[in-house]
């Protein structure tokens, strides 16, 4: 799901020379440039911020839109000194993530093709936290097309407590 906060990320950037110029110094690597190493954690902890106001935005908490709201002030310690709130609606995030969106079909289809063999499924069980975005149980649901569908109330956390049952069970 990280393909989301780059999204939105790079949308912002082409509004934002502020946010375009970290963005570039860290894409190109250009480590020769004057204070890399804070442009480098500042791009890090503001695609770290934009996770968290998406999760909350597909959580449902905080309204219609996404919000976003990135303080450049705090993330740069001083290099840049401006704040960024966005309200980034449904209908424009959507355009943002199309790719991602056909990414994820083709990979459920190629999946579904090779693994089960185009078999019925009967049960589907979505975890991780991308699954709190309703497209990803949208998708799921219409590729696989199971019978049943479950879903635990805290999804991103089903993969790490299965990794602790097994570990567990390994040291048993």
């Amino acid at each position: 799901a990280q393909k989301v906060e780059l999204a939105v990320f790079n949308y912002l950037c082409k509004k934002y020379a502020s946010l375009k110029h970290i963005n570039d110094t860290i894409t190109n690597k250009d480590t020769d440039i004057l204070n890399y190493e804070i442009l480098e954690n500042a791009y890090y902890a503001l695609l770290l911020r934009i996770r968290f106001q998406k999760e909350n935005y597909y959580r449902g908490v905080g309204g219609r839109n996404l919000r976003v709201d990135l303080d450049l002030f705090e993330a740069t310690h001083g290099l840049y000194d401006e704040r960024i709130i966005e309200r980034i609606s449904p209908d424009v995030l959507d355009v943002l993530l199309s790719e991602y969106k056909n990414d994820i079909i083709d990979d459920f289809t190629k999946f579904k093709k090779k693994h089960l063999k185009d078999l019925p499924v009967s049960m589907l069980i979505i975890t991780g936290g991308a699954s709190h975005m309703g497209f990803i149980r949208d998708i799921s649901e219409t590729i696989f097309n199971p019978i049943m569908v479950e879903m635990d109330n805290e999804p991103e956390f089903t993969i790490s407590r299965g990794v602790t049952l097994a570990g567990q069970a390994d040291i048993n």
